[in-house]
């Protein structure tokens, strides 16, 4: 088991102790998620093996609950840390871990982690963080946060991805509150039962065509403002990401007439579609 990301981590977090002043100060934070991260790689191993070798539902379903156990019990202890170390440079690393291993439920740990995230906008890594904020459309705090990051991080890189992010998140919050609306029974399928209620009240509350709106301008501003940053997992600038999104909300959504194609068929002959 590769334990890159863990030392990653460490490094981000000795660079930004060094940066404040703070690089005499043992790094405690990062030495105990270390071994939460390594933890949790080893009980997805055991998960993903254990999937591989069911050949049934009934057989999946103890590797399952066992593995969400595992989330459960790794994400609190993540969470427990950040609380107990709140001035540490490895916060930010600690709570997009619970975010990462959490995600939408059973349990609430992801949405503690985003509501402790409050205050740090300004951090770095915080532009990767609004990235995973996409599971959270119903959530007030999730959208807060990465305006808040767009507005208030001195880094372009940081607020070049949080405004990629934040398009993306109010388009996808149109998309999914169309849906609900054209069929009601979706969220008692896919929703989390906690959180129904959210996601019914979000796509009430939401105006699909004002947040198409505005995700257009956020991916019009990502292309003139932070067109040539690096895009972080995707290899290809922002921009360029930016671009294929904006035909996207433009061109291919629900209702609109289909763009003009022109080119040639498999003879060579001209072709309009």
């Amino acid at each position: 088991m590769s334990r890159r990301p863990a030392r990653r981590v460490w490094a981000a977090v000795m660079l930004l102790a060094t940066a404040s002043g703070r690089a005499d100060e043992p790094p405690e934070l990062a030495r105990r998620l270390d071994v939460v991260m390594k933890r949790h790689e080893e009980a997805r191993g055991r998960y993903q093996a254990a999937m591989a070798a069911a050949s049934t539902e009934a057989a999946r379903r103890p590797a399952i609950d066992l593995y969400l156990g595992e989330v459960r019990r790794n994400a609190g202890e993540a969470l427990g840390l950040a609380r107990a170390h709140p001035g540490d440079p490895a916060v930010v690393p600690t709570l997009k871990f619970v975010i990462q291993t959490a995600r939408g439920g059973p349990g609430d740990e992801s949405r503690q982690a985003v509501a402790m995230l409050k205050g740090h906008e300004a951090d770095p890594g915080m532009g990767e963080v609004c990235n995973l904020l996409f599971i959270f459309p119903q959530e007030p705090a999730a959208e807060e946060l990465q305006r808040a990051v767009l507005r208030d991080n001195p880094s372009r890189l940081e607020r070049g991805r949080a405004c990629h992010a934040l398009a993306s998140y109010l388009a996808y919050r149109a998309q999914l509150a169309r849906r609900i609306r054209r069929d009601p029974s979706w969220v008692e399928r896919n929703g989390e039962g906690p959180y129904r209620e959210a996601m019914r009240r979000m796509a009430d509350d939401s105006d699909p065509g004002a947040l198409d709106r505005e995700a257009e301008a956020l991916l019009e501003r990502v292309i003139g403002e932070f067109g040539d940053l690096n895009g972080g997992r995707d290899p290809r600038p922002l921009g360029a990401i930016a671009e294929g999104e904006l035909f996207a909300v433009r061109e291919l959504a629900i209702g609109r007439p289909a763009p003009e194609i022109i080119g040639q068929d498999h003879e060579g002959r001209p072709l309009r579609l």
